[in-house]
């Protein structure tokens, strides 16, 4: 990069003051290799980082293990010379494209965020930005949206006519727009009048005559572009134009011959002119070095075998002359170079001398110096080159496809291109690999001759383009895979690739139905009706107790392995259709748990097996209401990830644990740090959809735990942020109703009794997940309706949405909001019960007795989170009954439990009921005394809008010196009972 002077004096002054610089440019011709750019400007860094103080050396080094964790190796493989701050890193694990990806952006983000805690400032300035490939701009959009970058500023440059129409560049323009980044344009325009005068007073002094007349000449001809101005300075004193004058120590002009010289309001073609008046020696040398990049060497040039070494010398340091080239030492060494010295490097003084330069290349010629390039580089890095050297050499190639006749170097350059795909994906650069793989599928010839070769070329593209959302192209392509022979694990392969297209397609039956297809084709057979589906479930059940009889932990999880890649593949293919067998039909789900579980059992253990056996966990918790198993199975799957690592399904494993098992045995609170570690566990491994749930998850813990709705509201923000930038709509639109209902009770929204703000219309999204089919969304948007409008004391629309929550209630299967809603809805049904006539009573009766019936064993299970919550149930039933001293003594109780747990929402919900029920039967000084209560740990919680309803309806019975003491005894006793459970 060169900068202009104000900029490379501010750049020195930050690296004076401690800050860390990257700086680079992207470039034109290397658009398909991902990273380009941003990777080299990276790798000059490192040399700076090796030269600091030991002390500095150290911090870099714990910074990373802790911010980047397992991943070192990502580091590594784009930045070799970091292994002698880090050392050797372990292997990766193996992960599919989009979550590779992921994990690619969170490592190097984080990398920059290591980067900007070493510095003060930290800055990032790139060039040509409207030459940057996709995966380079995708990165660098993770570096505006996430905050916890701190002391960064990111300086990017481009060509305004590069935001015109749209491309990948602008979309990063409107999200530095969509995210509300801070940020500056600056505009630099060409030079004006005045500019070019002081430009050439510095240059070429001469009389102010003078120098006004050349001044208009040259802004006329060049339209004050710099770079022109320049190039006809240059031409000027070769021409002899100008002449200095010793006498008078000043410069002299021949204005006419001035005046008679070409415009040069075209840079690139006034620079083919200048390059077409050299010798055919450096014309010719200038178009090679055209094909082979920004930099290049004098020994990789001689061996193309176009020039002898002298002669070349001379012609490189003659185009150096005619300021055409530039000469660079003490470089890194070139990309070019296996083992060769890297002293002579040069490159191009400017990109437009290089565009210049190839445009004068026949076509003809231009295929012989790319073929030639490509067959010398794969002479120097041997048949297996790897990382930037193979995408140079299939570029290269792919450029002289019709100057290559030999059909074995053809079928090489297939395999190359496929190789190269293969990498490009592997870094996140799907439009990079689309490209490579595409030129690899239009080889017929290999492709015929290798039908297993060819197969797998179609699998590739199939799933980048899925990948790339390109669904059509991606379903056709797996369409051509049916007339062909292929095996089980190419057929597992390509089905697995349906599962997850149709899946984030949201066409959750066409998912299923492909995973089922490949399962049948592996002798597994599903049935189809509802019926089947029940009985076939029952039968596994039945099976999976009979296999797991009288087995230790131990044995479960030291199984014989069974790593036949078949076997694996769709045990994996089952772990990628859970979710959407799931919301297709639990049922199916249940039964396909128990299914992989029991072939795991009998034919061996795999690497997603764990998946299946904390599945199982669930199962035996929900239907054989048996915790104790749920949570054994659980760590039982644990054990077995840690025996066959595979960290993809590690922080599942672990999510469901924390997210659906703990609840049900022991306090919620603990809960919430294990989710934490879920969360960065699966950002570290780039699974977005796990490290949404596990924050949504934590939401609804840290919302029965009474958490402070402030802190609450603070996280759903956080965490909606995530989701926008993760675009994961699933998680975000789940999350939604919560949130809102966070708000309400804050007295944040249009009133107490609407999820409704500026933002937010209850009518639109309920319409938008019905569209959606997003069952699961909505399963939690009339759950929170209905505690919106018990809270509001509206019992008949509550109730409404509860009766609509029941229906949907197994999509909250195992989580806390499963006891959460059966809860509320038994409020409800009791707030209502009077209300009823005979018939509904009998109907309702036994949904009470339902509900009993689950917090009475979950009571029994886990008295810290439910006893509270079964008490107040009693209190409320036995008040329906008429049983007042029950009733008293039961809200009495219930408040006594909610204290004890550290549920203060809870309490104030209890303490309101109870002021209620005393009001009603006219004990109005109990009633004050438990409305005062209930104020008091409203406010507590946050709940601002509960506080001020009930100080308006109650304003004449309460008395404000009471609220004082009151709140003070209340925040003393929950101190002292969050002391006790922490420590």
């Amino acid at each position: 990069m060169r900068e202009i002077g104000a900029c490379k004096i501010f750049l020195k002054s930050i690296s004076e003051r401690g800050g860390i610089i990257i700086q680079g440019k992207f470039d034109q011709y290397e658009r398909s290799i991902p990273f380009g750019g941003l990777i080299h400007s990276l790798r000059d860094l490192v040399p700076i980082l090796l030269s600091k103080e030991e002390k500095e050396i150290r911090k870099l080094k714990r910074l990373i293990n802790q911010y980047i964790g397992d991943n070192g190796k990502i580091l590594l493989d784009q930045l070799p010379e970091l292994e002698f701050i880090l050392g050797p890193q372990p292997e990766l694990s193996e992960l599919p494209p989009d979550e590779n990806r992921n994990r690619f952006y969170y490592t190097f983000h984080n990398f920059i965020r290591i980067l900007s805690e070493m510095s003060r400032p930290l800055v990032l300035y790139m060039d040509d930005l409207q030459w940057a490939d996709p995966a380079s701009l995708n990165l660098i959009e993770t570096f505006f949206i996430h905050s916890k970058i701190k002391n960064f500023l990111c300086i990017l440059s481009f060509r305004p006519e590069a935001v015109e129409s749209p491309n990948p560049f602008s979309e990063i323009l409107k999200s530095i727009e969509t995210n509300k980044i801070q940020k500056s344009l600056i505009t630099i325009d060409s030079l004006d009048k005045k500019s070019v005068y002081r430009l050439i007073q510095d240059l070429v002094p001469s009389s102010e005559e003078q120098i006004r007349s050349v001044t208009s000449i040259l802004h006329k001809k060049t339209l004050g572009n710099p770079l022109a101005i320049i190039q006809l300075l240059r031409t000027c004193k070769k021409t002899n134009i100008i002449s200095y004058e010793f006498e008078s120590q000043l410069w002299k002009w021949d204005l006419e011959k001035v005046d008679s010289l070409s415009a040069a309001d075209n840079v690139v073609n006034f620079l083919c002119d200048r390059i077409k008046e050299l010798t055919p020696e450096i014309q010719e040398l200038l178009g090679i070095c055209s094909c082979l990049g920004e930099q290049f060497t004098l020994e990789f040039i001689s061996k193309l075998s176009f020039f002898d070494i002298p002669k070349l010398n001379q012609t490189l340091w003659e185009a150096v002359k005619e300021g055409l080239l530039v000469p660079f030492h003490n470089q890194n060494q070139s990309i070019f170079e296996k083992s060769l010295s890297s002293e002579r490097t040069f490159g191009f003084s400017h990109d437009r001398v290089r565009q210049a330069a190839y445009s004068l290349l026949k076509e003809s010629k231009r295929k012989k110096f790319h073929k030639q390039a490509g067959l010398t580089l794969l002479a120097i890095h041997g048949p297996q080159p790897k990382n930037r050297i193979l995408f140079e050499i299939t570029n290269h190639l792919n450029q002289a496809l019709d100057q290559i006749e030999e059909e074995t170097l053809r079928n090489n350059l297939t395999i190359l291109n496929y190789k190269t795909g293969l990498q490009a994906k592997n870094l996140g650069s799907y439009e990079s690999s689309l490209q490579y793989l595409n030129f690899a599928l239009k080889n017929q010839e290999i492709c015929i001759k290798d039908l297993e070769f060819y197969s797998n070329v179609i699998l590739e593209t199939a799933e980048t383009e899925y990948l790339l959302n390109n669904y059509e192209r991606a379903i056709s392509l797996l369409g051509l895979l049916e007339n062909l022979s292929i095996s089980n694990l190419q057929y597992i392969r390509a089905n697995m690739i349906r599962v997850r297209l149709y899946s984030k397609m949201n066409k959750v039956e066409k998912a299923v139905s492909a995973g089922l297809c490949a399962m049948k084709r592996c002798k597994i057979h599903i049935p189809s009706s509802r019926f089947k589906i029940n009985l076939a479930l029952f039968k596994e059940l039945f099976l999976s107790l009979i296999l797991s009889k009288g087995k230790s932990d131990f044995e479960l999880a030291h199984l014989k392995e069974n790593s036949e890649p078949e076997y694996q593949a769709l045990i994996d293919l089952f772990a990628d259709l859970g979710p959407s067998a799931f919301t297709y039909n639990q049922n199916l789900f249940v039964l396909l748990v128990l299914k992989i579980f029991n072939i795991s059992l009998t034919k061996g253990i795999s690497r997603s097996s764990p998946i299946a056996y904390s599945g199982y966990g669930m199962i035996v918790n929900q239907i054989l209401k048996d915790p104790n198993q749920g949570i054994r199975y659980s760590k039982i799957a644990m054990d077995l990830n840690e025996r066959i690592p595979f960290d993809l399904v590690k922080w599942k494993v672990q999510y469901v644990y924390s997210a659906y098992l703990c609840h049900w045995k022991k306090h919620i609170t603990p809960d919430i740090k294990l989710l934490d570690e879920v969360h960065k566990g699966a950002l570290q491994n780039g699974d977005i959809l796990y490290a949404g749930f596990s924050l949504q998850a934590k939401i609804q813990k840290k919302i029965f735990a009474s958490y402070p709705i402030e802190e609450l509201l603070i996280h759903a923000d956080f965490a909606e942020r995530y989701f926008r930038t993760a675009r994961d709509n699933f998680a975000f639109t789940i999350a939604k109703s919560s949130h809102q209902l966070l708000k309400a009770l804050a007295g944040k929204t249009s009133s107490p009794n609407s999820l409704n703000d500026s933002e937010f219309q209850t009518e639109n999204f309920e319409r938008k997940i019905l569209r959606d089919k997003n069952y699961t969304a909505l399963f939690y948007y009339y759950h929170d309706l209905t505690k919106l409008h018990y809270f509001s004391e509206q019992f008949s629309k509550a109730l409404s949405y509860g009766q609509k929550g029941e229906d949907l209630i197994q999509n909250a299967f195992g989580l806390i909001p499963f006891a959460e809603f059966w809860f509320y809805y038994g409020l409800t049904i009791l707030a209502n019960f009077e209300e009823f006539p005979f018939s509904y009573r009998i109907i309702y009766s036994k949904k009470l007795n339902l509900i009993f019936s689950y917090f009475t064993k979950w009571s029994k299970n886990c008295p810290e989170n439910f006893m509270g919550l079964l008490e107040l149930l009693h209190a409320e039933r036995e008040r329906v009954r008429k049983k007042t001293s029950e009733a008293t003594t039961g809200y009495e109780k219930a408040i006594k439990l909610f204290q004890e747990a550290g549920f203060v929402s809870f309490q104030a919900l209890s303490s309101e009921i109870a002021a209620r029920f005393h009001y009603k039967m006219g004990n109005f000084s109990l009633g004050n005394h438990y409305i005062r209560l209930a104020i008091n740990f409203y406010s507590e919680w946050g709940a601002s809008a509960k506080v001020i309803d009930l100080k308006n309806r109650f304003a004449k019975r309460l008395n404000p010196t009471f609220y004082h003491e009151t709140t003070q005894k209340s925040l003393t006793t929950r101190t002292r009972v969050w002391t006790r459970k922490l420590y």
